[in-house]
């Protein structure tokens, strides 16, 4: 919840829009990266501001720590970052 994502159509990424969550991209993909250890990077580059780029080539226990981790990010942008 708070995060919205289209299908991929190219390689083993997803590109969720995180804007709902008061948050751009830089600074989604920064949490990511640095407090979760999440290979993200803000979607900046690609044109599209809102948007982190997170690879997603990996075995399911690998995906579902990422799902864990994506959560944890949701809830701190809803809690600490409104701050």
């Amino acid at each position: 919840e708070g995060l919205s994502c289209v299908k991929p159509q190219g390689g083993p990424f997803i590109f969720p829009n995180v804007s709902r969550l008061g948050v751009n991209g830089d600074a989604f993909a920064d949490l990511l990266f640095r407090r979760l250890g999440v290979p993200a990077v803000s979607g900046s580059a690609l044109q599209g501001p809102q948007n982190v780029r997170i690879p997603l080539g990996a075995d399911l226990d690998t995906i579902d720590a990422l799902v864990s981790r994506l959560r944890g990010a949701v809830q701190y942008c809803r809690v600490e970052m409104k701050k």
